[in-house]
């Protein structure tokens, strides 16, 4: 998981894989916002589909891989 969940500190990833809670404390949106250096929507297109896409393959994955999974229709 901290292969691709991250919290770089002076350049090197200090994430603990405990730290990936269903609270979504770890979550790409507690600090990929309109602030960081990395927008959320660009984070993710950038890094987690291929590999989502790849861990669906997984039994009882099903992590969001389109448009609609993470934008859904209102």
């Amino acid at each position: 998981c901290i292969e691709c969940h991250h919290d770089y500190q002076n350049g090197e990833n200090v994430l603990e894989e405990d730290e990936l809670d269903e609270d979504g404390s770890a979550s790409c949106s507690a600090c990929h916002d309109s602030s960081a250096s990395i927008d959320l929507k660009t984070a993710y297109h950038r890094q987690c589909i291929k590999c989502h896409r790849e861990l669906n393959k997984q039994p009882d994955n099903d992590l969001p891989i389109t448009c609609g999974d993470c934008h859904p229709k209102k």
